[in-house]
């Protein structure tokens, strides 16, 4: 069940947030190509994918705890007590759902509409004048804020529960879109930007397109979103740890916060 709601709150999160950047794609095209509006249109998907992470948090939460990122499971293997098969299988149901939201999401907005309608909707791609090593720095400080202040959330004082969780994270999400999204688009999860990366890759393929590795995979920029993520995660959770309570693991979301005086009173 736990590998369940991970697949299905990874398929929610990438329903509402590809659903979203397809929305927009689709509204900008009938408009010409042209926005009117940058600041709205840019508050229109952040809030679309802060609600994304709202809700697919809200869907996994009380059954596998709402990781949806290989970035916050790879920190729980470091941090806490989960063990590699466990977080593999983890890692491995997040993919699948993320595999799975994005196809659905293509099935709406392009199968029925032809290759015409295929858009960048999937994945993140580096701004004009963004060098690779900017964008790496960059996602790993967003992967950064993100676990930090998820570990900050779900520290367990007080306890916390899937509304808390859900509400704040998805906030957080909104923040640092607002912040950092106009650079790289703020992948932090590389679940998120690989798995939909991969669909639109089958996609583009399918209806004839050349130059899959340079539109689709960005000329080995692909990466950059898997790996980063996978250095801020744990790095930001290490600094919540160091800057609030050294002598106890970073856990997100613990059952209770019985005893935790007592926990980080040094002796």
């Amino acid at each position: 069940h736990e590998m369940l709601a991970e697949v299905f709150g990874t398929f929610t999160l990438i329903m509402f947030g590809n659903g979203v950047v397809a929305s927009h794609n689709m509204q900008t095209a009938q408009q010409s190509g042209s926005v009117s509006d940058p600041f709205a249109s840019n508050q229109y998907v952040n809030m679309g994918w802060g609600l994304a992470v709202t809700f697919g948090v809200m869907v996994s939460f009380e059954t596998s705890g709402a990781h949806l990122n290989p970035a916050v499971t790879v920190t729980q293997m470091i941090f806490s007590d989960m063990t590699i098969k466990r977080g593999l299988l983890y890692i491995v149901a997040q993919f699948i759902g993320a595999i799975l939201g994005a196809l659905v999401v293509t099935i709406n907005y392009v199968v029925f509409k032809g290759g015409d309608a295929l858009t960048n909707f999937y994945c993140t791609a580096p701004f004009d004048g963004v060098s690779n090593a900017n964008a790496f720095f960059q996602e790993v400080v967003c992967a950064m804020l993100l676990l930090a202040g998820i570990s900050a959330i779900g520290s367990g004082n007080p306890p916390v529960n899937k509304f808390h969780v859900a509400g704040f994270v998805g906030a957080l999400v909104f923040a640092i879109g607002n912040c950092f999204g106009s650079q790289t688009g703020y992948a932090m999860n590389p679940a998120r930007d690989l798995g939909p990366r991969l669909v639109w890759a089958a996609f583009y393929a399918g209806y004839g397109h050349p130059d899959i590795s340079t539109v689709v995979f960005g000329g080995g920029y692909w990466a950059i979103p898997v790996i980063a993520p996978l250095v801020g995660g744990p790095l930001g959770a290490f600094l919540y740890k160091l800057a609030n309570h050294p002598q106890r693991r970073a856990e997100i979301a613990p059952p209770t916060n019985m005893g935790f005086s007592d926990e980080c009173t040094p002796p």
